[in-house]
């Protein structure tokens, strides 16, 4: 599942001091059961993109659990009903943003 933002206007760079992710940088993540990243696909002045992209593992949301054998296992709906697991990777990729305060000269923009 991705997401993608747009931002335009006078200081969009902004966005990228409010979500604390660095646009240089491609923010990549591996958790139990899915894969997170967050990269920029256009960054000025005047423009940021950036996209949300989160992948579920179904056989790695199953490994080492007391149903191993279970072949009922690999029918898994969590291909179906991501945006759970879309809803929890948004809040640990973004942590920082959520929780934290930007600095002085960015809180206009909050």
């Amino acid at each position: 599942m991705q997401l993608s933002f747009t931002v335009k206007g006078q200081g969009a760079e902004v966005v990228s001091y409010l979500l604390a992710k660095n646009p240089n940088n491609t923010y990549e993540r591996d958790e139990k059961g899915f894969k997170t990243r967050i990269f920029y696909t256009t960054f000025s002045t005047d423009e940021v993109q950036f996209l949300i992209y989160v992948k579920p593992d179904a056989i790695d949301l199953v490994q080492n659990s007391a149903d191993l054998y279970d072949i009922t296992s690999y029918i898994n709906d969590r291909e179906f009903a991501v945006s759970s697991i879309f809803t929890s990777a948004i809040r640990k990729a973004l942590g920082t943003a959520l929780n934290g305060k930007p600095q002085e000269k960015y809180l206009k923009w909050k």
